[in-house]
């Protein structure tokens, strides 16, 4: 069933989690809401001084949060060892970095997906990535292009790789779109239906889902309020 906060939750899904160890796919890069910006020249080469990252790690975003500060997206080859990260720098020097990987209760393995918008004296980012073989976690982010500090202020995971990330409601706040499996009968060929999270003072809200199908349903351009399969 899908729990308050909008994760979903229930023994199905524990078992189908606990399978999860087969390599990820590689993911296509969304496009973001603020233009990521080239690699600084000074810096090095697809973050190796990122702790736990290395010589192994390729770049998935880069973006400009303003005064000189910029927040990177980076991972090592997909697969069922991949590990996801994130960095922000000032004027080329790395100022933090996170493993997503190891964040609980959702992390993220290989990154496939980014938006930022700058709000002032920071800026709200949606960063999307693959979790285990079937699983997508979406999560909000609040980064200081003061200090260049990281916080993470909510997440989602569901049982599809399918996702969208784009502004529903015209606020300029990135939102977000997920597909999860009726798991009946199995989760390959069972129904599934599409939900909705409006990103607001830093949390995910579920507004509705579809119907569930197994014809394919083009993403919303708006929120959707139908009752959520459970």
């Amino acid at each position: 069933m899908i729990g308050p906060n909008g994760s979903w939750r229930g023994t199905k899904m524990r078992r189908t989690r606990k399978r999860m160890i087969a390599a990820v796919g590689a993911g296509v890069l969304a496009a973001g809401l603020a233009t990521g910006s080239a690699a600084a020249a000074g810096a090095p080469k697809d973050g190796a001084d990122v702790p736990g990252c290395g010589d192994s790690c390729s770049k998935a975003f880069d973006y400009d949060i303003g005064n000189g500060y910029t927040l990177e997206g980076l991972h090592t080859p997909a697969g069922p060892a991949s590990e996801g990260f994130i960095a922000t720098r000032h004027d080329d020097r790395l100022v933090s970095s996170m493993q997503l990987d190891r964040l609980r209760p959702n992390g993220i393995e290989h990154l496939d997906g980014s938006q930022c918008v700058r709000e002032g004296a920071r800026a709200t980012c949606v960063i999307a990535g693959q979790y285990g073989t079937y699983s997508e976690t979406v999560l909000a982010l609040r980064v200081s292009n003061t200090d260049g500090s990281i916080t993470v202020t909510d997440s989602v995971l569901h049982s599809t790789s399918s996702y969208s990330i784009s502004d529903l409601v015209g606020d300029g706040i990135p939102d977000v779109t997920m597909v999860e499996s009726t798991f009946d009968p199995t989760h390959a060929t069972a129904p599934r239906y599409q939900l909705t999270y409006l990103l607001q003072a830093g949390k995910f809200h579920l507004t509705g889902c579809t119907a569930p199908s197994k014809d394919s349903q083009p993403m919303p351009t708006a929120p959707l309020n139908g009752v959520c399969f459970a």
